[in-house]
């Protein structure tokens, strides 16, 4: 995630942020309610995300710690942007 960041220049501050992508992944993991509305309000502003790597990675989470759910909630939400 953080070899993936980009660049935000904001004036003279530069800052690293995380990809749509690696946000949604680590929000789908926490999975906390407000995480979950964040990830429906990314999901609906950017079209262009690269799916397959936020499936895959939030499987690969969901499997270590054995809590399906995470994908389950996920999916749902891609089905339905």
């Amino acid at each position: 995630m953080i070899e993936r960041a980009v660049a935000l220049d904001l004036g003279e501050l530069s800052l690293k942020v995380p990809t749509p992508e690696d946000l949604i992944i680590t929000k789908a993991v926490a999975h906390r309610p407000k995480d979950m509305a964040d990830v429906e309000a990314i999901v609906s502003i950017h079209r262009n995300l690269d799916v397959q790597r936020i499936r895959h990675w939030t499987k690969e989470f969901a499997a270590a710690l054995e809590a399906p759910e995470l994908l389950e909630d996920l999916e749902r939400m891609l089905r339905g942007s």
